[in-house]
């Protein structure tokens, strides 16, 4: 699985840019470089996942010198045998990932992806968007979260079969928290039969660019039921 956040997921990750990274095998493996000022965005994955496309700023390589955003290709085995520009932030192939270490507890949950499109200096790639439940997918109690993580600013609308409709704006990529109430008649529901069913959609509308969605599927229960 492939997404970009802000937080500093693994030691290699040095700056509180949007970076890319790799979630497999039950660890974090950072993409983009990590280090300087400038972002990186993720733009897409081949099927086989051995490439991994995302647009920076920042010169990677040596032959990168204009300053100017640019569409990289992170390939297992790939890389230039040119030699980074000089510079903090600078690093080339392998070098940029650094060493994996394991994510927060929230990253270990199922997740949904949905496209949405980013406004990079112009440009309006799909990037891959994820939607995390919190450590797992069920709730005890009528109340629960989802966590959305954004790849740029735009607003958010939460609704389900049974569930309190939520809206929030968002004035930055970031990862954001969307509390889940059920309404009085769900609630009701859940106290009559011990465990409530339903799903999660996410709508996102980013400021620039095609809306998209995403969904996740939620029980509520009981505490104490087994």
């Amino acid at each position: 699985m492939f997404f970009q956040s802000p937080d500093r997921l693994t030691a290699a990750d040095g700056n509180s840019k949007l970076d890319v990274y790799e979630y497999a095998d039950g660890e974090a493996r950072l993409i983009s470089a990590g280090q300087g000022d400038e972002a990186a965005f993720l733009v897409g994955a081949s099927a086989d996942g051995r490439d991994v496309m995302f647009v920076t700023s920042q010169s990677l390589v040596g032959q990168d010198g204009d300053g100017a955003t640019d569409l990289y290709d992170a390939r297992v085995g790939g890389g230039f045998a040119a030699p980074a520009r000089g510079g903090p932030g600078s690093c080339v192939g392998d070098a940029c990932q650094g060493q994996p270490s394991v994510p927060p507890a929230s990253l270990a949950a199922a997740s949904v992806t949905f496209l949405g499109a980013g406004n990079i200096l112009g440009v309006q790639p799909s990037v891959s968007t994820k939607v995390f439940v919190s450590k797992s997918k069920t709730v005890f109690g009528s109340r629960g979260a989802v966590r959305v993580m954004l790849p740029a600013k735009g607003s958010l609308t939460l609704t389900g079969s049974g569930l309190k409709t939520l809206k929030k704006n968002v004035s930055r990529g970031s990862t954001v928290t969307l509390n889940v109430s059920l309404t009085a008649h769900a609630t009701k529901a859940l106290r009559k039969r011990q465990v409530f069913k339903t799903k999660v959609t996410v709508l996102y509308k980013p400021s620039g660019g095609k809306s998209s969605t995403a969904t996740v599927s939620l029980t509520f229960k009981i505490r104490g039921r087994a």
